[in-house]
């Protein structure tokens, strides 16, 4: 199920979310 590939696919996944709950704060801190 592993590949070369999956490091990279982590750091990606793990780079939305984190942009992604960097978001939702920065809107509940406008309001």
């Amino acid at each position: 199920m592993f590949n070369l590939g999956a490091p990279f696919t982590f750091f990606v996944l793990y780079t939305v979310v984190w942009i992604a709950g960097y978001f939702l704060w920065a809107v509940k801190s406008e309001k």
